[in-house]
C-alpha cells in the first residue's frame, strides 16, 4: 500500500462548508424555536385577563345555572330532590305591595323573604330569574293602577335614556333577548317600550288584565311628612332638584303647572302617587291598605293572604308563634338614607300644605306623628 494511500486513510474526512453552515443552522433553530413557543405561551396564560377569566366566569357561568334549573327546570334535579315548581311570567303569585318611594318597601321585603323564608323581591316580577315566587314589593309597579298614558310618546322619557337608582329597568319585568353585560342598548329601550305598554294602566283597561297576576295588592303608606323627609334627603342637593326625580314625575303624572322648587318635586309626587293609590282602593283594585309603622311582619303576611294559602300556612304560622318580635312593628333596618332632614307643614305654600293635610287625614296620622 503506496505512502498517499495511507495518508488519505488516516486524514480525518470533513464536511463540506455548505454542508456544516446548514447543519449548525438546523441545530441552533431548534432550541430557538423551542424557546420562542414558550415565551408565547407563558405570555397568553400569564396575561392579567387570562389569569382573570376564570375566578369571573366561573361563578358567573354556576350562578346563572342555579337560577336557570332552579327557576326554570327543577324537574332536572327531582331524582334528587323535591323542588317548587316553575312559575311563567303570567302565572298568578301571591302578592304585590305597592307604596312610594321611601316608604319602607324595602324593609318590607326584608322581613318577609328573611324572616318568613318566602319569595318576595323588591321591584322585580320576574319569576323567570327571579326568586320571586310570592309576590313583589314595589313602587313602579304602581303604574298599573294609572290611568293609561294617551301615547307612547308619553313613556319616551323613561325609555329613550336609562335613568339609575329610580327601581326600573326592563329585566326586572321579564326575561329578555337583550345582552345583560350593557346596562342599556337600542334592545333595552325597544323592550322597555314593551313592558310599560303592557303594565302602565293595565287594571283599567276593558279585559282588566295585566301580564303577571297577583291573588292580593296591598298598598303600604308611610306617614307623608316623614316620606317626604326621606325623598328630600335623596333627591335635594340644595334647592336643585336630581333629573332623575323630575324624569320619572313628569312623566307619571303630567301637569302643566310644573313644580318650582325640589321640595315641592318631592311633595307632588307623594300626593299624586297617594291620591292615584286611593283611588285603585276605592275601585276595588286594591285590596287593602296599611300603615307601616304600625304593622307587624306578621300582620302584613295576613294580610297577603299568606296565612290562607296552604302551602305556607304552617311556615308562616309556626314563625309567628315562636318569634314574639314578629308580631311587633317593623323597625327599619334597611337604606336608610334620612338622617338629619325635618319637615312640618310651615315648610309647604298653602296650595301644598293644604293637600298633604287632606292626605294625613285621609290615611289616618296626625301632623305630628312620628
Amino acid at each position: 500500500m503506496s505512502s498517499k494511500t495511507r495518508q488519505r486513510r488516516g486524514k480525518k474526512q470533513t464536511a463540506p462548508p455548505e454542508a456544516t453552515a446548514i447543519r449548525n443552522n438546523a441545530s441552533s433553530s431548534e432550541p430557538r424555536q423551542s424557546t420562542d413557543e414558550k415565551t408565547l405561551s407563558q405570555i397568553f396564560w400569564g396575561h392579567p385577563l387570562i389569569v382573570v377569566l376564570p375566578y369571573v366566569m366561573i361563578p358567573y357561568l354556576l350562578y346563572h345555572a342555579y337560577h336557570y334549573v332552579l327557576l326554570q327546570r327543577p324537574e332536572l334535579l327531582s331524582p334528587f330532590a323535591t323542588l317548587r315548581p316553575a312559575l311563567a311570567i303570567t302565572e298568578p303569585r301571591q302578592v304585590l305591595i305597592v307604596g312610594t318611594m321611601s316608604s319602607g318597601t324595602t324593609q318590607v321585603a326584608h322581613e318577609l323573604s328573611t324572616h318568613f323564608g318566602l319569595e318576595v323581591q323588591h321591584e322585580v316580577s320576574d319569576s323567570t330569574s327571579y326568586f320571586c315566587r310570592d309576590g313583589t314589593v314595589s313602587w313602579f309597579h304602581g303604574i298599573r293602577f294609572l290611568s293609561p298614558p294617551a301615547s307612547i310618546e308619553r313613556m319616551a322619557p323613561l325609555c329613550v335614556n336609562f335613568t339609575q337608582n329610580m327601581g326600573f329597568h326592563p329585566r326586572m319585568y321579564a326575561a329578555q333577548s337583550c345582552s345583560s353585560w350593557q346596562t342599556w342598548s337600542a334592545c333595552w329601550m325597544k323592550s322597555c317600550f314593551e313592558v310599560l305598554q303592557r303594565e302602565w294602566g293595565c287594571t283599567q283597561r276593558p279585559n282588566h288584565h295585566c301580564e303577571t297576576p297577583f291573588r292580593v295588592t296591598l298598598w303600604q303608606v308611610r306617614h307623608p311628612l316623614r316620606t317626604m323627609e326621606s325623598l328630600t334627603a335623596k333627591f335635594c342637593n340644595g334647592k336643585s332638584v336630581h333629573p332623575s326625580l323630575v324624569t320619572f314625575v313628569e312623566a307619571l303624572f303630567p301637569s302643566k303647572q310644573k313644580p318650582n322648587t325640589c321640595l315641592e318635586w318631592v311633595a307632588y309626587y307623594v300626593l299624586e302617587y297617594s291620591q292615584a293609590m286611593l283611588l285603585a282602593h276605592q275601585r276595588g283594585d286594591i285590596v287593602h291598605w296599611y300603615r307601616v309603622e304600625e304593622t307587624s311582619p306578621c300582620q302584613v303576611a295576613a294580610l297577603a293572604g299568606f296565612l290562607n294559602d296552604s302551602s305556607t300556612v304552617p311556615q308562616v304560622a309556626q314563625k309567628c308563634r315562636d318569634n314574639e318580635l314578629l308580631q311587633q312593628p317593623m323597625i327599619s333596618t334597611q337604606y336608610k338614607i334620612n338622617q338629619n332632614v325635618t319637615l312640618t307643614m310651615s315648610d309647604f305654600s298653602n296650595e301644598y300644605a293644604r293637600r298633604i293635610k287632606k292626605l294625613i287625614q285621609a290615611l289616618g296620622y296626625t301632623e305630628d306623628f312620628k
